[in-house]
């Protein structure tokens, strides 16, 4: 199934990254940075598809080249300033390889029209998780290169929002209905119950690969789990409802034929009852000419059998109305008890977005309702016999039993404290690991694409690591033992320096310093730049 998923990243100097290390890494090349002067090669990398930079019409020609493109970028931003944007967006795995190129190019389109180059790469290991990178220049363009002032309409949230909105159209225009996307999220659209996938990273997948558990790729797998149950459901409760429709169809189908024979039949009896009263009046005036006053009686008894007929026609007609008065009240019932369903069916459906997880459906047939219905009551006066029978034994089982039911009530909690003691324990052996897990992939993810490890880098995964709840004791212990930058002091220059990294992820002052920690000018100035590491 098609998954949505598009995010706008800044790619910033003042947060130690680099413009031209980062479209290396993305398009796989080896580029030099004349900045710092530090050479980015990822020739080696795997999984790079397809790499293509896409300019404006008033771009000159040299931005065509991705080594010229942002060193030129690096070398009008001020020390801390920002280099680029970047667009991440997730690939629908229904897409074949060529299509996939065709709508990141058709997306790309967007970002040119504005005036940005796109220099986009489509990434897949072949592990399911198909992506592109779209980093994008942060300064309009002019005939000479970049302008000197920025376009700060290009950071406005409502244009972000149209342009999540024009990748889930392109990906659309090529997607079956039932594989449709949608950049909203579930809450925007009406579904509460609903939780959104959570972005599994480089981090997660690579513990899952060492045979860890990611809490995030477990999330996913729950999510993934509960949708399937939600769609299930969904499909069934519309079943239900285009079932009930279609018998209501049929319903008033047969109700409207039938009252339209009735009516025609109503009809044909009320152009009898005419002829039948003309010629009444013509036997009248033919008995009248041909036999004269005289035959009077003859004519009379000629007229009272058509009086007869007319009379019985005229109760065949009162009968056949009196049925149809029948058979209109028999529709209104039927009528207002499939309202009633109705009622019932809609207080069915706002219980069901009530709910988180986890939804059940029944199936109303309002026979089957009635006779439940009078079974159920004959099942109660039947239990309600039982229990004044069993009130009276229970009564005298509770004596026995009150002593049996406190040693075995005192016995469960003793298990019970003990399985909690367990399991706490494992827990604890468990965040450990889990600690150790996550700094390690931090540190070979922030190595593998910049190529260095910075103060700034420790703090930012402490930060993260206190917020998934780790205590600083475990956090400082693992930045302790896995940072680059403390490897050459000594264990106590290395406990002193871990402290004080928690002291500033955590947010609190810091206390005075026992000792000074001495580090060397050099080491200490490419801190300060963002750009220190081994």
């Amino acid at each position: 199934m098609a998954i949505y998923y598009a995010k706008v990243n800044i790619i910033s100097r003042g947060k130690g990254r680099s413009a031209v290390a980062a479209a290396a890494y993305r398009s796989g090349e080896r580029i030099r940075n004349n900045y710092d002067g530090v050479l980015h090669n990822y020739t080696q990398k795997s999984g790079v598809v397809y790499s293509q930079i896409l300019l404006p019409k008033n771009a000159p020609s040299r931005f065509a080249d991705r080594g010229t493109l942002w060193n030129e970028v690096e070398a009008g931003e001020r020390k801390n300033g920002r280099l680029a944007r970047e667009v991440v967006l997730a690939l629908p795995r229904e897409f074949g390889q060529e299509e996939q190129k065709a709508a990141v190019a058709e997306y790309c389109q967007t970002f040119t029209e504005m005036g940005m180059i796109a220099d986009y790469a489509i990434h897949d290991k072949g592990d399911g998780n198909p992506h592109a990178h779209i980093m994008l220049t942060d300064r309009p363009l002019t005939a000479d290169g970049f302008a000197k002032k920025k376009n700060r309409d290009w950071n406005k949230d409502e244009l972000i929002e149209e342009w999540r909105a024009a990748w889930a159209e392109i990906c659309n225009r090529r997607l079956p209905q039932q594989e449709k996307i949608d950049h909203r999220s579930y809450e925007r659209r009406g579904y509460k119950g609903w939780s959104a996938y959570v972005h599994e990273g480089v981090a997660a997948r690579q513990i899952e690969q060492r045979g860890g558990v990611s809490y995030r790729c477990e999330m996913n797998r729950r999510i993934r789990a509960d949708r399937s149950e939600m769609r299930r459901i969904i499909v069934e409760r519309k079943q239900l409802i285009e079932a009930q429709q279609q018998q209501e169809q049929q319903r008033r189908a047969a109700e409207a034929a039938r009252l339209k024979a009735l009516e025609e039949e109503e009809q044909k009896k009320t152009a009898a009852q005419n002829a039948l009263e003309a010629r009444i009046r013509r036997l009248e005036s033919e008995v009248i000419v041909r036999y004269g006053i005289e035959d009077k009686n003859a004519y009379r008894g000629i007229l009272d059998n058509e009086k007869a007929d007319l009379e019985k026609a005229d109760e065949e007609i009162a009968a056949e109305k009196a049925n149809i008065v029948e058979l209109g009240e028999k529709s209104r019932a039927a009528t207002e008890e499939a309202e009633r369903v109705q009622r019932e069916i809609d207080e069915l459906n706002q219980a069901w977005f009530g709910v988180k997880k986890y939804f059940a459906t029944f199936e109303l047939n309002p026979d089957e309702v009635r006779e439940n219905a009078e079974q159920a009551k004959k099942e109660l006066q039947e239990a309600e016999r039982q229990l004044s029978v069993a009130e009276h034994r229970r009564a005298m089982i509770r004596r026995n039993i009150a002593d049996r039911q406190e040693r075995e009530r005192v016995q469960r909690g003793i298990e019970a404290t003990k399985a909690n003691a367990k399991e706490r324990l494992s827990l604890q052996y468990w965040k450990y690991d889990l600690t150790e897990q996550i700094i390690l992939s931090e540190r070979d993810t922030i190595l593998a694409e910049k190529g260095r490890w910075s103060m700034s880098d420790t703090i930012e995964v402490a930060k993260n690591m206190l917020k998934m709840g780790e205590t600083e004791d475990r956090v400082a212990a693992a930045i302790q033992k896995h940072a680059p930058e403390l490897s050459r002091l000594s264990e106590q220059q290395r406990k002193e320096s871990a402290k004080s990294i928690m002291l500033r992820a955590s947010d609190r002052p810091q206390q005075p310093k026992q000792r000074t920690i001495h580090m060397s000018r050099s080491r200490s100035r490419d801190d300060d730049r963002g750009r220190g590491g081994r």
